[in-house]
């Protein structure tokens, strides 16, 4: 996101200043991680909600809740939930990281 590329130009800055490496002691590449997977959680949030919109219209166009279409689209659902979950876990482990360092 835009907020860590200007940290990560802030702490290159001072870099230059004080001639020394310091994106390891300000947590640089875990940030971007966070950055990273804070947007993978809202295009998974986004998939979710255009799946709904796909369920209710195929709910309306006059499927049964039982249907396979509806079928094929739950399984949608249960995998992109199931990726939502693992995203959510290692975006608390990042944030847990930067409150600990």
């Amino acid at each position: 996101t835009r907020e860590v590329e200007i940290y990560d130009s802030l702490v290159s800055q001072l870099e230059i200043v004080t001639g020394a490496s310091k994106k390891e002691t300000f947590n640089v590449e875990t940030w971007q991680s966070l950055a990273r997977d804070e947007e993978k959680q809202s295009a998974l949030f986004t998939d979710l909600v255009r799946t709904q919109d796909r369920i209710i219209a195929t709910l309306l166009a006059g499927k049964p809740a039982t249907s396979p279409e509806i079928q094929t689209i739950l399984n949608e659902v249960k995998e992109t939930q199931e990726t939502l979950s693992v995203t959510n876990m290692q975006t608390a482990d990042l944030r847990a990281q930067l409150l600990i360092e």
